[in-house]
């Protein structure tokens, strides 16, 4: 995920919280470049936690990556989902602080993910949506028709839509969802979007 200078602010957000476990999910883990230091951060912090990543392919390293830490499972817990998240996002339970949307950058997809976000939200939830503004805004890509993904089965097909891109799914849930806002705290492609009367983020720098 391409948050460009995201994390710091990520970990200063997770630390600012409530002492109590903290919980955080991840649609589209990639290679982990966000996943890594968000563990490495709240495992230095001593913070009891659980991270829940879903992708199409998870890949390898991840996992040779995740025993490095030497997780104590009694107070941290990462669950790598190989699935595609139009179908393992209904299956998960409970609540979360911090959502991270990248998987398939397109229209169909963000609108069904989308779907999910209140279900899974604490009051102070905020949630982190990619590409809003970079490439894939307000044009479709589907990783089943990239080459390198050309093996992965669950991935999801081509779908016709009126709409394409990120953006419009987004502003149409916050259309529906005035309870919740969006801030562009760094610039660049993401866009995060919290509850309208949450104030964790403020005095965090920018």
């Amino acid at each position: 995920m391409a948050y460009h200078g995201y994390t710091n602010l990520m970990c200063q957000f997770l630390d600012a919280l409530p002492n109590h476990h903290v919980r955080i999910l991840e649609i589209g883990i990639a290679s982990g470049q966000m996943m890594i230091p968000l563990v490495h951060h709240l495992v230095k912090t001593h913070r009891p936690f659980e991270f829940v990543g879903i992708d199409i392919f998870v890949e390898d390293h991840l996992d040779v990556i995740l025993r490095g830490f030497n997780l104590d499972e009694r107070r941290a817990k990462v669950s790598l989902i190989n699935g595609n998240s139009l179908e393992e996002l209904s299956k998960i339970s409970g609540t979360f602080d911090l959502i991270l949307v990248d998987g398939d950058h397109n229209y169909y997809t963000v609108k069904n993910e989308m779907t999910h976000i209140e279900r899974l939200s604490r009051p102070h939830t905020i949630v982190l949506c990619d590409d809003y503004h970079g490439k894939w805004s307000q044009k479709d890509l589907y990783y089943s028709e990239r080459e390198d993904y050309a093996e992965i089965k669950s991935a999801t097909e081509r779908q016709e839509t009126e709409k394409q891109g990120v953006a419009p799914a987004i502003d149409e849930w916050l259309e529906e969802h005035v309870n919740w806002t969006s801030i562009s705290p760094l610039g660049g492609e993401p866009i995060l979007l919290q509850k309208s009367d949450t104030g964790l983020l403020r005095g965090i720098e920018k």
